[in-house]
């Protein structure tokens, strides 16, 4: 079972040391707003628990922080944005806020 305020506290976390853009912060005004920390990732698969979709987000961000790393060495910056890993790690599901709910 996840502990939802840990993993709330990473999501907010990563997002407020890589995001600046500007309205960064009313759009996680309306991910605490809505259900972004509870709801589950998926209706029966992956996550499929309450957080389980902010889980999810960090594990997508963190594998393609890895990924990106590993293909582009140290230099990784030169190709892609700490901010652009975590905008598309971190909100590539947000369409699925006040989509899934747990039963």
């Amino acid at each position: 079972m996840l502990n939802i305020e840990d993993v709330k506290n990473e999501f907010k976390n990563i997002f407020n040391l890589y995001v600046k853009r500007r309205g960064a912060d009313k759009l996680l005004e309306y991910l605490e707003n809505n259900d972004f920390f509870t709801a589950p990732a998926s209706a029966r698969f992956h996550l499929s628990e309450e957080g389980g979709l902010c889980q999810h987000s960090i594990n997508v961000y963190k594998r393609l922080v890895n990924v990106v790393k590993t293909e582009f060495g140290e230099n990784y910056q030169n190709v892609y944005s700490d901010e652009t890993l975590a905008v598309c790690g971190l909100l590539h599901d947000i369409c699925k806020v006040n989509f899934y709910s747990v039963d």
